[in-house]
């Protein structure tokens, strides 16, 4: 099974923006924002599904990401996964 391994900012609990709970590392827009696009991945939606979100940008280059090759039946911005589906997150524990 093909997997997707995503670098995304660390967080106790990606429950939202907490003062408590700041984003740590993930990049460059984190340092700069005090901020990132992950810190709800794993809130669930009003519609029951949990949403994650990790950034494909890099210097000035948005680049693509095919999901249709994680499983997809074609193109598409989103997939579904289950537990035991095919997308990772990892984040790097910041040093005390």
């Amino acid at each position: 099974m093909p997997l997707l391994f995503c670098n995304i900012a660390w967080m106790k609990n990606y429950a939202g923006r907490d003062a408590k709970d700041p984003p740590n590392g993930g990049g460059g827009y984190v340092v700069s924002e005090g901020r990132a696009g992950e810190e709800l991945n794993f809130v669930e939606a009003d519609d029951g599904y949990v949403y994650g979100h990790f950034e494909t940008i890099k210097d000035d280059v948005d680049r693509d990401v095919k999901i249709e090759k994680l499983g997809t039946s074609k193109p598409s911005s989103s997939m579904v996964s289950t537990s035991s589906g095919p997308l990772l997150s990892m984040a790097r524990i910041p040093c005390a």
